[in-house]
């Protein structure tokens, strides 16, 4: 029985020998430092990071940093280095002891977290008290517009192209403009999607009224700053046009019934934004009454007319009126008002 009982204690005593150095040496090296485990979620980082990043400027190094500091603090992995990153990356550093602590990710931290992910002894941390972090920003310059080219003069329904020459050192540009139209359009814009960083935007537009404008150009980084340019452009002239506005008969006694026949449309024209004023104090829509034989596109296919009789004597003045079809860009509030109508052909009857 005693026998029994000295094995065992030895056997015990054995254990702990065999078992103490073994952690001993996953713990503490000969040297005094303390050794890292290894752990998952190593990422593989190519970037300086810094609070405002996000894994869309970084190619998703944020979120692989997010989930190795994962596994020693509390942080959520949202792929944008904000205030909790930024305090984690900081302990990070104090317990690497790394000098500055930044709060940021550059290569001495790259290297202590590739330290940590192999399993490599690294020296103890610096003793309190610790600094206070100071965060560290970059600075970016503001785009600027170098120039503006375009037309100084077009007509009613022409279009007008404008380059713009801008220099930025950021990544992305954006460009928006403000036509000078827009009394029209209320509050309505024309702008580009976000697009590679380049040394001119080309933006174009088509003025539907006669008149000076001061188109307004701004450009703007990933950082949201902007530069704006403006540019004068004199409209003149009516929208050119092959439409004809006759009247059959021109004279008559009353009561005069008359047709009044609109010709130069083509095919692919709508009559629903034609009407007629009489000059009578009346108005009424044109619609298609017939086809005409087409060999060739686009060609006058349809036989617009509008019909009216006058009951009264006098001489009538009737209009042709065209309505632009009211537009709004995509993703943009604009309010209902359409723009203003135009006259692009008159008749004149005589009743007796």
């Amino acid at each position: 029985m005693n026998i029994k009982k000295f094995v065992a204690v030895a056997a015990g005593f054995l254990i702990v020998a065999v078992a103490l150095p073994v952690f001993a040496q996953t713990t503490i090296s000969s040297y005094g430092y303390a050794y890292a485990q290894p752990v998952y979620n190593c990422p593989a980082l190519s970037y300086n990071l810094y609070r405002g990043l996000s894994d869309y400027h970084t190619q998703g190094q944020v979120s692989q940093v997010q989930r190795f500091l994962s596994t020693r603090y509390y942080q959520p992995v949202t792929g944008y280095y904000g205030a909790i990153t930024w305090s984690n990356v900081a302990s990070f550093q104090r317990e690497q002891g790394l000098w500055p602590v930044t709060g940021g990710v550059g290569p001495l931290t790259r290297a202590a977290i590739a330290r940590v992910c192999s399993g490599t002894p690294v020296p103890p941390p610096v003793p309190p008290p610790y600094p206070t972090p100071v965060p560290s920003y970059p600075t970016y310059n503001a785009p600027s517009i170098n120039g503006v080219s375009g037309p100084s003069q077009l007509t009613v329904g022409q279009s007008g192209t404008w380059v713009l020459s801008v220099a930025d050192n950021s990544s992305y540009l954006s460009y928006s403009v403000v036509w000078g139209d827009e009394q029209v359009y209320p509050y309505a814009y024309a702008a580009s999607s976000p697009q590679a960083v380049q040394s001119s935007g080309s933006l174009s537009h088509t003025y539907s009224q006669p008149g000076t404008y001061s188109p307004r150009f701004t450009v703007t980084n990933q950082y949201g700053q902007s530069a704006t340019a403006s540019a004068s452009v004199v409209v003149s002239g009516a929208q050119t046009t092959n439409t004809t506005f006759s009247a059959y008969p021109a004279s008559g006694v009353a009561p005069l019934a008359v047709t009044f026949s609109v010709r130069g449309l083509s095919s692919t024209d709508t009559t629903k934004e034609y009407s007629v004023d009489f000059g009578d104090g009346t108005s009424g829509q044109v619609a298609v009454v017939g086809q005409r034989q087409c060999f060739a596109f686009p060609c006058e296919s349809n036989i617009v007319e509008a019909s009216h009789t006058y009951t009264s004597k006098g001489t009538f003045a009737a209009k042709l009126i065209y309505q632009p079809p009211f537009y709004c860009p995509p993703g943009l509030y604009c309010a209902q008002m359409m723009p203003a109508p135009r006259v692009v052909g008159t008749a004149t009857v005589t009743v007796y």
